[in-house]
């Protein structure tokens, strides 16, 4: 397996864990979703990273690297928006920088971090796959 492909798994995995220590700081802090929310943070997020590494890991590199960057670009857009762009109680701005509210701030930047490489290792992978 190549390095493109390894860097791939490895930041959905560091992604995901990230995105399940975010979601257990939403239910701490009361910082509740949409139903939309809800479900795009679900099927976005989570599970579609989740999809594209199983494509890669089963040798459809370029097809799973395709989705990965479109699901890591939509989840940036969507994590950016919320929380630092919408006066919402999901904005970072009205977050309690102690206890969960601290896991919250610095999940959601660890989230972002972890989308833009994911963005990166995708695009790289693209590059190098031939099929």
């Amino acid at each position: 397996m190549g390095n493109a492909r390894r860097a791939c798994l490895w930041v959905v995995a560091i992604h995901t864990a990230v995105a399940f220590i975010h979601s257990q700081a939403h239910r701490q802090i009361d910082v509740t979703l949409s139903n939309f929310q809800s479900a795009y943070a679900l099927i976005v997020i989570v599970v579609a990273p989740g999809v594209a590494a199983a494509i890669i890991w089963r040798g459809h590199p370029r097809r799973g690297a395709n989705l990965l960057v479109i699901s890591m670009l939509a989840s940036v857009i969507f994590g950016v928006v919320n929380h630092f762009v919408i006066d919402s109680s999901d904005q970072l701005a009205h977050i309690s920088n102690d206890g969960w509210g601290k896991i919250f701030i610095v999940t959601a930047y660890a989230l972002a971090i972890s989308e833009l490489v994911g963005i990166a290792a995708g695009l790289s992978l693209r590059r190098s796959s031939t099929r």
